[in-house]
């Protein structure tokens, strides 16, 4: 077995547990789905910065427009944002967070920081300046 067929099996192991382990973080009578969390989580951060669109959703999470626009309907149906438009051009709406995503915020973010924080345990900050060098260089093969 190559060294790169042994570092993919790596990559494909710690992928699914990190999976694994991000969905049960989130089924401890949390309201939301570890994907509708993370993605709540992604609209939350980004909308403090900028206006955030379906489409960043899609870039986000490298998934289908229409698994995009799937679960932004379902986090709006579930009242945690709602859609906007946009005054300079109304064909496109902007993701706007409720008073309900406001008050589970606090616990989404603790549950979001504490899994990333978790991971990097014992990490340098060399290996993690090594390690996001080394994953950008995989990412620009794909």
């Amino acid at each position: 077995m190559t060294v790169e067929k042994q570092i993919m099996d790596k990559l494909e192991k710690l992928n699914h547990k990190m999976k694994r382990q991000l969905a049960r973080s989130f089924q401890k009578g949390f309201p939301l789905s570890s994907v509708q969390g993370v993605s709540l989580h992604f609209i939350m951060t980004e909308t403090a910065k900028r206006d955030v669109f379906t489409k960043d959703l899609e870039q986000f999470l490298d998934i289908k427009s229409s698994s995009a626009t799937s679960l932004v309907n379902y986090l709006e149906k579930l009242g945690y944002i709602r859609r906007e438009p946009v005054e300079e051009d109304g064909r496109y709406r902007r993701l706007v967070l409720t008073e309900k995503a406001q008050e589970i915020w606090p616990e989404l973010d603790q549950i979001i920081e504490g899994y990333i924080a978790g991971k990097f345990v014992g990490f340098t900050d060399e290996e993690l300046a090594t390690l996001d060098r080394l994953i950008g260089k995989m990412l620009a093969n794909t």
